[in-house]
Order: structure tokens, then C-alpha cells, then sequence
């Protein structure tokens, strides 16, 4: 991942992976061990989020590829099998603005 935010009072941890790819394996473990390391007392009482961000021209065709350590993330809500469909894919121009 390339950017981890944490909205303490809402409770919400979103991690952010940037690529130019059309594919992007998800490795949980690392978001699990980050997620750790941030020591969270009710694991159970947060969210977590994994937003990937591509560039617009491939957005239709982005895939999430492999997952590695399927249900790394099940005491925080993600049910094993199903963290393909729990990431977000977003779009942007990433050419400079101004």
C-alpha cells in the first residue's frame, strides 16, 4: 500500500494502493500486520477499507489478481473468500492539473 489513513473517531483505517497496472495482487498480510502494529483495542469496532486508485483510461479494466492470505482480515469484518469484492477501485486523470 502506498498511504494508510486513520480516522480515529469514526474508527475507519483505509489503506491506499496506487498502480498503472491492469492487474494488482492483494498480499492481506501486510495490511494485517499494519493494522497490528496500529494496536487497536476492538478490532471488531472498526472499519477497514482498501481503495485501489488507477488511472481512468483503466478503470473498466482493472482486475484485482490473487489474493494471498485469505481471511487475514476476518476480525475486522472481512469474511474470507470475499475481499475481492470488498475493495474499492477509483479512477483519476493523472495527468498534471494547473
Amino acid at each position: 500500500y502506498d498511504a494508510v489513513l486513520v480516522d480515529w473517531g469514526a474508527r475507519l483505517v483505509c489503506f491506499v494502493q496506487v498502480t498503472r497496472g491492469t492487474t494488482h495482487d492483494l498480499k492481506l498480510r501486510y495490511f494485517s500486520d499494519c493494522l497490528e502494529q496500529l494496536s487497536f483495542g476492538d478490532a471488531d469496532q472498526w472499519t477497514v477499507e482498501i481503495a485501489f486508485v488507477v488511472p481512468k483510461d483503466k478503470l473498466e479494466a482493472f482486475k484485482v489478481g490473487n489474493v494471498e492470505n485469505e481471511g487475514a482480515l476476518s476480525k475486522y469484518g472481512w469474511g474470507r473468500g470475499e475481499e475481492k469484492s470488498r475493495v474499492c477501485v477509483v479512477g483519476i486523470d493523472p495527468k498534471p492539473q494547473g
